[in-house]
């Protein structure tokens, strides 16, 4: 729910069970390659410095900063709504280890294959700091990740068709191929709670299926089935 990702066709290519970085990168060359200084511009332009620190040297508001980007999933009422409240540029990824969650932007894997000829003096903020530290785990173990499930592009066309229908009468044919404009409308009334409800238990079902197939179990549920 957000901008249009001019990038959509390369996320097509990374499915909910193989992490298919390369691809990326790969589309990405053929286009045309952007500078350090344009994928660093591309980020948040509220800045603080990064100057070669350790892990265990990072600056408070670093390490506050992944409160805000990662979160311990417990259950699949969470999981479902984590992922529907996925951004239209974003991609989701669960730690197989902890059921911890986070989004990425493709721009924050791509800044992860270069950082290491990028100068760490460079500026960025916290948040992104802590999404580009991501990126370079999932580039170095995408085995140790799970791809999130999302709604297909003809699940979310028919659901905004819908929405459409319900909400404001119909014309919903005009905004599935602009979510932006979409997602103007949607704000403009005040209606996104209501969207997020709406297409919340399609999400839910494909999250369901999604642990059923890998065999993932929450906390929560294994409790709940010992009482």
């Amino acid at each position: 729910f957000g901008k249009k990702n001019k990038l959509k066709d390369e996320e097509k290519d990374i499915t909910e069970n193989d992490v298919e970085i390369d691809e990326i990168d790969e589309t990405e060359e053929k286009e045309g390659e952007a500078t350090d200084e344009e994928i660093l511009e591309s980020l948040n332009e509220d800045t603080v410095e990064v100057d070669s620190i350790e892990d265990d040297e990072q600056p408070a508001d670093i390490s506050d900063a992944a409160a805000d980007i990662t979160r311990t999933i417990t259950s699949v009422d969470e999981l479902a709504e984590f992922v529907n409240g996925k951004g239209a540029s974003s991609m989701q990824f669960m730690r197989k280890s902890n059921n911890e969650v986070f989004a990425l932007r493709e721009v924050h894997i791509r800044l992860a294959r270069v950082w290491s000829s990028v100068s760490m003096a460079r500026e960025c903020t916290p948040q992104e700091y802590i999404k580009i530290m991501l990126a370079s785990e999932l580039i170095e173990s995408p085995d140790d990740f799970y791809v999130l499930p999302t709604l297909t592009e003809a699940e979310r066309e028919e659901a905004i068709i819908g929405f459409c229908a319900e909400r404001y009468g119909g014309n919903g044919k005009k905004y599935v191929k602009n979510t932006e404009k979409f997602a103007r409308l949607v704000s403009e009334n005040g209606d996104k709670d209501e969207w997020l409800a709406y297409t919340k238990w399609i999400v839910t079902n494909k999250v369901t299926e999604f642990c059923e197939n890998n065999g993932i179990v929450f906390e929560a549920c294994e409790e709940k089935e010992d009482e």
